[in-house]
């Protein structure tokens, strides 16, 4: 029983190592440059329906586009690095769906 458990231990953990090279984009590869691309919500969205979760890119930054309409649409988004999660209203795109996150104000 007990070489049933290593067995099975060892195949689990060779089930959930993730290989090094798919942990983080690499300058100059098609998948950086094709992040580089990525400047809306639209193109965010179209980006995780071709590529799925077989990149290393699991999700895209967004803020509302300030020339769009009062009713914002997730296509209605622009694509930032960087965002000030804590303080700034935004949304993250990835492959699963769109989340809104609204800092708590006081």
């Amino acid at each position: 029983m007990e070489s049933l458990k290593k067995i099975l231990g060892q195949v689990n953990e060779e089930a959930t190592k993730v290989p090094e090279s798919n942990l983080f984009l690499e300058k100059g590869t098609d998948i950086w440059e094709q992040k580089r691309m990525i400047k809306t919500g639209e193109q965010a969205i179209a980006f995780f329906a071709k590529h799925g979760n077989s990149t290393p890119l699991k999700f895209i930054d967004c803020v509302k586009d300030p020339k769009a309409e009062i009713n914002c649409r997730p296509y209605d988004l622009m694509a930032r690095q960087k965002i000030n999660k804590k303080m700034e209203e935004h949304f993250t795109i990835s492959a699963q769906g769109v989340v809104h996150v609204c800092p708590k104000k006081n």
